[in-house]
């Protein structure tokens, strides 16, 4: 699943890896670069050598492709077998299969990515689910459904994929194929650069074998395990990229643009929260690839294929990649009759978002976490997810509760607790959380730790956030009085009306409302598993951020 060095979202229904997109797609690439160490048709080894693919070598001009009437299909293969010869050459690889390649339009692409939605049923629990989680994010409303907001992302960013797996529902997209996207229907396009990433998927598919050996239960599992694969991907796509304009003449788009200027070729904006949250594993993954292989050469890159980290944390922070591993959270049921968690056929009934969840929530929603502070003005990661708020996460586990008419009203709860290094780091993650309740909502009087936020509000529920050493416990609910009910003991009657100066309370967690005890939740010791609305205002950044969006699409 990729988001692009970017692309940009887990594809929902295809279990697909997809490669670079970024801004809106030219109307016309062209071979830009120096050309001096280029050579025109040398003569073919005798045998399979690297830097040599089908007749091809990689620093061989293609004079004979004219791209400004459109690519044929016998152009679009000479343009790949020199694009296999030059990853060759940049990863000191081998390739054994030749993918088929084609180009189609963004219109018949997202023509195609409605039909195959339209395709699969599903389920009420699944949609609960996903909505909740979502919810949680403070990303995806009540109002607004998860998956359609994850289609129109979908549809306005990805530049083109590889199929792992043949895709349920339709005849046009098969197992093995790299599909490249254009917006111009008439005279099909592509870039080099986003070609030569969905090529070294290919070759990660079939040689390294990344698909099946990775569980990919929860958000945090999928990002952790794309560090490597579209990290790896993506420095790859860095490193080719270098050469074009110096030692290699290049295929890429023109500076003209399609789109519409929300720089995703589409009339809609996507998603700003969930594109951010997408693209952890194309800004972070790169650069800590890039260390390993600064420190043990692509030797040391390969052995992450067998050993992915653990949590985005181990590659946000590069010095944690195998250290630190993941608490296991442990939440207790204490909701009433009435409230329960959907529960999913084949999969978790519990979501775990780790650092670059948290981060991007709070980037999202939160006064305490700057706009700007995600901008790095770096070529390889252009956005930072490292943040003092979101720092220290030490694991996670938020449950979705619905009741029998949540389908109907779109109303529902969830208790999501995390665990931090340190009390301080606690702290700090649940000021920064609580910002975003202090400056839409008010404080319920003679509750401990209890917000409500106005009926105007897109996320109009009331919320208890509540501090116990290392842990942060989150209960939501449509209503102050049904926060018990989806967790006995949350929102607690004080004397007082306002909480702890040390936003503590006096009543915490582990009490119920009426004082009297209630099980305890407990966290296991440290386990290592292999394996639009806008939120809360979105800033000034929204414009930087949909340049780097335009700068990467280009790839």
């Amino acid at each position: 699943m990729s988001i692009s060095r970017t692309s940009l979202l887990t594809l929902l229904t295809l279990s697909v890896l997809v490669a670079p997109v970024g801004g809106a797609a030219a109307a016309t690439p062209h071979a830009t670069g120096a050309a001096a160490d280029m050579v025109d048709s040398p003569p073919d080894p005798e045998s399979d050598v690297q830097g040599w693919e089908n007749g091809y070598w990689h620093n061989e001009t293609l004079s004979n492709v004219t791209p400004d009437d459109g690519y044929t299909g016998a152009e679009i293969g000479k343009v790949r077998a020199r694009s296999m010869a030059r990853i060759e050459v940049v990863r000191g690889i081998e390739f054994e299969e030749t993918p088929p390649v084609r180009v189609i339009s963004r219109e018949e692409y997202v023509s195609n990515v409605r039909d195959r939605r339209q395709g699969v049923n599903v389920s009420t629990p699944a949609r609960l689910h996903q909505n909740a989680k979502f919810e949680a994010l403070l990303m995806v409303d009540e109002e607004t459904d998860y998956f359609d907001e994850q289609q129109q992302l979908q549809s306005s960013t990805i530049g083109g994929f590889y199929v792992v797996d043949d895709v349920p529902g339709t005849d046009t997209i098969s197992e093995g194929e790299i599909v490249l996207i254009s917006e111009n229907a008439e005279t099909p396009q592509l870039s080099e650069i986003t070609l030569a990433q969905e090529l070294f998927h290919s070759y990660q598919d079939k040689q390294l074998r990344i698909d099946g050996r990775y569980n990919r239960t929860t958000e945090e599992d999928a990002r952790r395990i794309d560090a490597v694969i579209e990290g790896d991907g993506n420095y790859v796509d860095y490193r080719y990229e270098q050469q074009c304009g110096s030692e290699w003449t290049c295929f890429q788009p023109s500076s003209g643009s399609s789109g519409d200027g929300n720089g995703v070729g589409s009339t809609t904006r996507p998603n700003l929260g969930l594109l951010v949250y997408s693209f952890v594993q194309y800004s972070e993954g790169p650069a800590w690839v890039q260390s390993l292989y600064q420190n043990g050469g692509w030797e040391a890159v390969d052995r992450t294929y067998a050993n992915p980290p653990r949590s985005t944390e181990q590659y946000i922070h590069h010095d944690k990649y195998l250290q630190d591993p993941p608490t296991n959270v442990t939440v207790t049921d204490r909701s009433n009759e009435e409230w329960y968690v959907p529960q999913l056929e084949g999969g978790v009934n519990y979501a775990t978002f780790g650092e670059a969840g948290m981060y991007s929530m709070l980037w999202y929603a939160s006064p305490a976490v700057p706009r700007n502070d995600i901008l790095t003005q770096r070529q390889l990661d252009p956005y930072d997810y490292a943040h003092p708020a979101s720092a220290g996460w030490d694991g996670d586990k938020l449950y979705p509760y619905v009741t029998d008419e949540s389908n109907e009203t779109g109303e529902m709860g969830y208790v999501w607790k995390s665990v931090w290094d340190t009390p301080g780091d606690a702290q700090e993650f649940a000021e920064a959380y609580r910002a975003i309740l202090e400056g839409t909502g008010e404080p319920v009087e003679g509750r401990a730790n209890t917000w409500r936020l106005p009926e105007s509000h897109p996320f109009d529920d009331a919320f208890y956030v509540a501090v116990n050493g290392t842990t942060v416990t989150i209960v939501n609910a449509p209503t102050v009085a049904e926060l018990s009910a989806v967790r006995s003991g949350a929102a607690p009657t004080v004397a007082t009306p306002t909480p702890d100066a040390d936003g503590t309370g006096t009543a915490t967690d582990s009490a119920g409302t009426d004082g009297t005890p209630t099980p305890a939740e407990t966290t296991t010791a440290p386990t290592v598993t292999e394996s639009t609305s806008p939120g809360f205002g979105v800033g000034v950044v929204v414009a930087a951020l949909l340049v780097v969006a335009l700068r990467f699409r280009r790839r």
